[in-house]
């Protein structure tokens, strides 16, 4: 009976939260806004409580010390070094292969005041925790969780389809970016994912997702700024 429950859960959440972001239309090179609404802070909410019923079913308890920690602060920063070498080689062959316009045509819409800057700080380092809980822990998780497959032949090959599928699901939401952000979501994504499984835990890959975000939003004020 839990079993249909957590079934009819994951078949929910596939419908409201995953499936929407793949039709999301958002024209690429347009308007950049650094102003989150609040669709953004009710998934933000929806993550933390999503994380609080799933992390003592999937993260399996270690007592915390201070090796521990840097040892996953160590494989943050390698994960975050993943992020932005991907994005900059990703970068520049769209202007050596696919002769990309110059990287400032586009508006930002920048924080303009302190409640503007809570927003955009809340916003980035929320919306990087939200993505960690769904796409990295509780999908996989929850989907690898709910089969029955008794050969470990078999449950081996369905594990790694299931890695799979989660990272494309993950990089169709990033479609509205082209094809070359997808290739980057699938890369992050990847990245991302391992660290989770390295660390036993969605922290190290979290502060390295947020780190990418601000980092990326940042290189685009600069770049608007100094046009």
């Amino acid at each position: 009976m839990k079993k249909i429950t957590y079934a009819i859960e994951l078949f929910l959440i596939i419908l409201f939260f995953i499936v929407p972001p793949i039709f999301m239309q958002n024209p690429i090179n347009s308007t950049i806004k650094m102003i989150y609404p609040m669709q953004t802070f009710v998934t933000i909410i929806f993550g933390i409580v999503l994380y609080l019923q799933i992390k003592d079913k999937f993260i399996p308890y270690k007592e915390i010390s201070f090796f521990k920690i840097a040892i996953d602060a160590g494989k943050s920063l390698l994960c975050l070094g993943t992020l932005l070498l991907s994005a900059a080689v990703l970068e520049s062959l769209s202007f050596l292969i696919l002769k990309k316009t110059h990287p400032t045509e586009f508006t930002l819409i920048a924080p303009k005041n302190f409640l503007q800057i809570l927003n955009f700080l809340i916003g980035t380092f929320g919306a990087a925790f939200y993505e960690e809980v769904l796409y990295r822990l509780y999908l996989p998780e929850e989907i690898k969780f709910l089969a029955k497959i008794n050969s470990p032949f078999k449950k081996r090959i369905f594990d790694i389809s299931t890695e799979i599928l989660c990272v494309i699901i993950f990089a169709l939401g990033h479609l509205y970016l082209g094809i070359l952000g997808v290739a980057n979501a699938i890369i992050g994504g990847t990245a991302l994912r391992i660290c989770v499984k390295k660390t036993c835990g969605i922290w190290a890959g979290f502060f390295a997702h947020a780190a990418f975000n601000f980092l990326n939003f940042l290189w685009m004020y600069l770049l608007y700024n100094c046009r």
